[in-house]
């Protein structure tokens, strides 16, 4: 994520968040960056690097919008952040009940950050059917999924399951309720979502939700907004020969490449954790 001041967004989500200092540094261009995680996740952080930083975008762009957090009292943490002057909320907590779908009751908050970074809040109220939903050891756990908004569900899905060898955890679209309320999508028009899973432990941790709109609501990417995703792999090799036969490698490297997506989004797949 690029912000003007890496340091001062560390101590945002720190505070507010608890997500805690993993790494600082320099990346290739030059320009410091921050890493935060939950405590003692090895994945699922967030890198903050400086830069000309976005504002917070309501509007629906095309490309990477969000992340989403797994949390113990997603109505604790709602307070924390209307009170907080570094976080603004955008949509109080939310139950969706998505047990037909075989996933299950949850509550969500969404909120934007450091930067204009868009993050969503998840508790579960129920479990899945057949496996467990992600658990927090603390209050606010690590990113365990990056939305990704696109007009075209089928084609982006399609782009991710070749190139990276995702498969489909769930499904769900709608044609009125709270998800076009949040996003002011025209009742009886379609919206949907596909969560697509990689080979990460757990319901969530790996997982790309790739969202769907309207091609006419969806606006250019709001640059620079989340500028990259990285996702781990246990042979980058084989993970590059796969993405080459469907998308532009535009860096490849001993160990890590980076891909552009199917909406012109960046994507590294690295064997070296962060």
């Amino acid at each position: 994520m690029i912000v003007a001041d890496p340091e001062k967004a560390a101590s945002a989500v720190d505070s507010v968040l608890g997500l805690r200092r993993r790494a600082t540094g320099r990346l290739e261009s030059g320009a410091p960056f921050v890493t935060v995680a939950a405590a003692r996740a090895d994945r699922g952080m967030i890198r903050f690097a400086k830069g000309d930083e976005s504002v917070a975008v309501e509007d629906l762009r095309r490309g990477w919008a969000s992340v989403e957090l797994v949390v113990r009292d997603v109505d604790g943490l709602a307070e924390r952040l209307r009170r907080s002057d570094q976080f603004h909320l955008h949509t109080g907590p939310v139950t969706f009940d998505l047990t037909e779908q075989g996933s299950n009751v949850h509550r969500a908050a969404i909120a934007w950050g450091p930067g204009g970074l868009l993050m969503g809040f998840t508790m579960a109220v129920t479990q899945p059917r057949g496996r467990r939903f992600t658990e927090v050891e603390h209050e606010v756990g690590p990113v365990f999924s990056v939305g990704l908004r696109t007009p075209d569900l089928d084609k982006t899905s399609a782009f991710y399951r070749g190139a990276l060898g995702m498969e489909t955890l769930l499904e769900v679209s709608w044609r009125s309720g709270d998800w076009h309320r949040i996003f002011n999508v025209p009742e009886g028009e379609e919206a949907a979502l596909r969560l697509l899973k990689g080979e990460g432990q757990g319901t969530g941790l790996g997982t790309i939700e790739v969202q769907s709109f309207p091609a006419r609501l969806l606006g250019p990417p709001a640059l620079p907004g989340i500028a990259s995703v990285t996702y781990r792999t246990r042979d980058a090799h084989a993970a590059l020969a796969a993405a080459e036969r469907v998308g532009e490698v535009v860096e490849a490297q001993a160990g890590s490449f980076t891909l552009i997506g199917d909406c012109g989004e960046r994507l590294e797949v690295t064997e070296a954790a962060w």
